[in-house]
């Protein structure tokens, strides 16, 4: 959401305008605010918790990676063919990427390593977490 006036300062201010008069600080403010809907509408979902960071850097990566060829400030720099900000961005979309397939082989080697002992880690560590807390109450009193 702060991407989103962020942007729109941006354009208060007359920087990170368009080629020919092209808005984009407005188009990329208009596309923050739904990227913003997305992750609030997404963000309770099981299979996406604890990922809405990433779904974030893949949604705004791409949309910043385009609407880098609208921008008419060269002074920002060119690295070969792109900007340094394609550039930025296409390392943390990769970075976002490597790191959702990490999580997924970690995922599932915990499913296979609960198949092979029989037993579930989740529960396992309820039930050890349940024998410290009533250990420290003893403490306690």
């Amino acid at each position: 959401l702060f991407h989103f006036f962020g942007r729109l300062g941006c354009f208060t201010a007359g920087c990170c305008y368009g080629i020919g008069g092209f808005p984009v600080q407005l188009v990329e403010a208009g596309i923050n605010l739904m990227i913003f809907a997305v992750i609030i509408f997404v963000q309770n979902q099981d299979k996406l918790r604890g990922k809405t960071f990433c779904l974030y850097l893949l949604l705004y990566t791409s949309v910043r990676f385009v609407l880098e060829f609208y921008r008419g400030d060269p002074e920002r720099g060119f690295i070969g063919p792109f900007s340094v900000s394609q550039w930025i961005s296409a390392l943390l979309f990769l970075a976002a990427v490597s790191y959702l397939i990490a999580l997924e082989k970690r995922k599932l080697l915990l499913a296979e390593a609960e198949n092979r002992a029989g037993i579930s880690l989740a529960n396992f560590h309820k039930k050890h977490i349940k024998i410290f807390s009533n250990t420290v109450d003893i403490y306690r009193s």
